[in-house]
């Protein structure tokens, strides 16, 4: 895929803005235009251009039922890894039981 070369102060807050408007998440417009979703994480505007996208955050219930659907940790880690790596950033990741055991013997435990 070639990239478009763009003079050096090109991404401004407006023209980050723009692109970002394109897009419903922070995961479409990181993977569609990269150049702008880095440049907007460099200026550290990102929370301000992306302040319309719905901020996705699973609790501990939505990732014990997004284990569930997965038979070993391996499957879960490779279907989802985005939650599979939210469980460990949360400290969940016992509490999901998922070492090396299926998600059936899987439990909701409540965090404080």
């Amino acid at each position: 895929m070639a990239t478009k070369d763009r003079p050096n102060g090109y991404w401004t807050q407006d023209r980050i803005q723009l692109e970002a408007n394109k897009y419903p998440d922070r995961k479409v417009f990181r993977q569609k235009d990269y150049t702008a979703y880095l440049a907007a994480s460099k200026r550290k505007i990102l929370d301000i251009v992306c302040r319309n996208m719905p901020n996705v955050r699973m609790s501990l219930r939505d990732l014990t039922e997004e284990a569930l659907r997965y038979k070993t940790r391996t499957e879960f880690q490779e279907k989802n890894l985005g939650a599979y790596l939210a469980s460990f950033r949360k400290n969940w990741f016992q509490s999901l039981n998922l070492y090396g055991k299926p998600a059936v013997n899987l439990k909701i435990v409540e965090s404080k």
